[in-house]
């Protein structure tokens, strides 16, 4: 990933690579578990799609472990983990800004959260399979 005077090498990470359900958000990872209902609002709201080789849709890029979004004029790293449950595949995005964390759930106003998102596919879509155009 480059970005300004930023870069962080991509390493790939391929059990990432599909479609990503955004289920919702909480305090903590160990607050989650299958079938609880969460909150959504927001641009939140929707799939995120992990592509091949760092590029994705609902983020600028990801790596190994963290994915990079823009947030007002800068960009936010958010680290993340999967771990499978019941034999699905769930990601656990956290270290989340508070801007970020307060447009999903603002019953969470601290700096620490973990957004939960739910592996529905591994295809490995391009851009342009992805991509709405006007």
């Amino acid at each position: 990933m480059k970005n300004r005077n930023l870069y962080i090498k991509f390493e790939p990470d391929e059990k990432i690579i599909g479609r990503w359900q955004m289920l919702g958000v909480v305090e903590k990872k160990e607050d989650y578990s299958p079938g609880k209902k969460l909150l959504l609002r927001g641009a939140w709201h929707g799939d995120r799609y992990f592509l091949p080789n760092g590029k994705g849709h609902g983020m600028i890029a990801w790596t190994r472990n963290y994915v990079m979004m823009e947030r007002n004029a800068g960009y936010v790293f958010c680290h993340y983990e999967t771990k499978e449950i019941d034999g699905e595949l769930y990601m656990f995005l956290d270290r989340i800004e508070k801007a970020i964390l307060d447009s999903i759930y603002p019953k969470y106003n601290t700096h620490e959260g973990v957004i939960i998102l739910k592996q529905t596919d591994k295809k490995r879509y391009t851009m342009d399979e992805i991509c709405v155009c006007s």
